[in-house]
């Protein structure tokens, strides 16, 4: 709200806009010598002036729009007599005004064209284009086509998308211009939502019910760390073995069921957005900020189902037939992640044989097997349930570790994707005729070695994986 605005309201209220702007303005009456206090009423005196007299805002003139047959007359008629008999001649033929600074532009447009092709008659002139000039500049209409023809055929269009293919398409045409290779261009979120808004597309998704905590929520917490608190005093627990462990699935073609499509559509048609192609990762991780190696769990009957990848040393790959974990791959868990663990800490720390450990997770069906919970008592390992409904305000994977890793798997996803384009642009075929190869037996392979350095990075940031004990509450910033 501006000043005057301000002190309108306040005549309203007061019914005098002098004795508000009087309350406003400095009180010359409180200054120490009379030149200072004449100073300060001739400035009050000129301040009011300006705020009591009506607005002089300037009217924004009204803009004459000509047809590019019109601008082309106008131009050679110019060329021929002058500006301003053109401008005299076209304002009575018109019958509106035409400014010769007008003319002048449209003469100069006109003589450009006539330089760059000279036997060639000019008959229309088309209106220069408004607004900043585009990033991609002459590529811009190719990457428009591509994410045209990518929605045309169902694929999911988001901002990662349309960086990988536009950075794809820079390197074949133009490599130089790319900031990573010595350029001005670097294409980032906020350039690829003003590209997507600019061509018309906007966000659009399927709705579902939020999830919601529980109405006792603030009692459970306390509850819950006050629990484990017990738990690791009376049993001497060090940070190493207590753990929390979570399963978490990662999507082989990792989209979602969001996309950018042009504004107004009905239909929000997604290839494969029902589509299964997806692995279960089992991860855990210690309070000390350790990142034990993870069990991937495939769709399959058989090892057969498993990509023919050298996965790093400790790393459980197995399968089931949807993917999830079941009561037999629990127990695998156990024998070949949690107590080769157990068994190397209480050795490194010089624990005894029977030190307890400490295993922190959610209510899922599969942790709560007879034979499971069995298991782990037996190899001394104690329980504790994570409330349900609460796994997102107190599981230390669910708070950070799981987002993370699953945003590094995008970003290698974003990169390859735009690697697949370069390459295909650099073989001949066109942005209309590039087709990116996201079969099963094609990404699979790919997709492993994005998790392992997705894993491996996640693994070397301890404090990524600390955050989420702090945030949970189970951890104090101080420790």
């Amino acid at each position: 709200m501006s000043l005057r605005q301000y002190l309108i309201k306040q005549k309203t209220k007061s019914g005098e806009l002098d004795n508000a702007l009087d309350s406003l303005l400095p009180d010359p009456n409180v200054e120490k010598d009379a030149e200072t206090a004449k100073t300060v009423t001739v400035a009050n005196s000129s301040v009011k002036d300006v705020l009591q007299s009506p607005n002089r805002k300037r009217k924004r003139g009204e803009y004459s729009n000509y047809s590019s047959e019109q601008r082309a007359k106008i131009a050679r008629y110019a060329c021929e007599h002058g500006n301003t008999s053109a401008a005299k001649h076209f304002s009575k033929l018109l019958d509106k005004t035409i400014n010769e600074s007008t003319v002048r532009s449209m003469k100069k447009q006109y003589i450009d064209e006539l330089n760059k092709t000279p036997e060639k008659k000019i008959v229309e002139l088309s209106r220069s284009p408004k607004g900043r000039p585009k990033l991609l500049g002459k590529y811009d209409e190719e990457v428009v086509d591509y994410v045209k023809k990518l929605r045309a055929t169902g694929a999911i269009v988001n901002k990662q998308i349309l960086i990988a293919c536009a950075t794809g398409i820079l390197e074949h045409k133009c490599r130089s211009m790319l900031q990573e290779n010595g350029g001005h261009i670097a294409l980032h979120r906020s350039w690829a939502e003003s590209f997507l808004r600019r061509i018309g597309f906007v966000k659009r998704k399927g709705t579902k019910a939020a999830r919601k905590v529980p109405a006792n929520f603030d009692e459970l917490r306390v509850q819950f760390l006050a629990s484990v608190s017990k738990i690791i005093s009376e049993n001497n627990i060090p940070e190493e073995l207590v753990m929390n462990f979570d399963q978490t699935n990662i999507s082989i073609i990792p989209c979602g069921n969001w996309t950018m499509e042009e504004e107004g559509s009905k239909q929000v048609e997604i290839t494969g957005l029902e589509d299964k192609h997806q692995i279960t990762a089992l991860l855990t991780c210690t309070m000390a900020g350790n990142l034990l190696p993870p069990q991937l769990l495939y769709q399959g009957k058989t090892d057969q189902c498993h990509p023919p990848v050298k996965f790093p040393k400790g790393w459980d790959i197995h399968h089931s037939e949807n993917h999830w974990s079941n009561e037999q791959t629990m127990l695998r868990f156990i024998d070949t992640i949690l107590l080769p663990y157990i068994h190397e800490q209480r050795d490194r720390l010089n624990l005894p044989l029977k030190q307890p450990a400490l295993a922190i997770f959610d209510v899922f069906a599969a942790h709560r097997v007879e034979s499971f919970i069995n298991k782990l008592q037996k190899a001394g390992i104690l329980i504790k349930y994570v409330p349900g409904g609460c796994t997102g305000e107190l599981q230390p994977l669910d708070l950070s570790g799981n987002s993370q890793i699953k945003e590094v798997v995008k970003s290698c996803f974003t990169a390859w994707y735009a690697q697949q384009v370069g390459m295909q642009l650099k073989a001949g075929k066109t942005v209309k005729n590039v087709e990116i190869n996201l079969k099963l037996s094609n990404i699979k392979p790919i997709h492993a070695n994005w998790i392992i350095q997705a894993i491996q990075k996640v693994k070397d940031q301890k404090g990524v994986i600390r955050n989420g004990w702090v945030r949970s509450g189970m951890l104090t910033v101080d420790k």
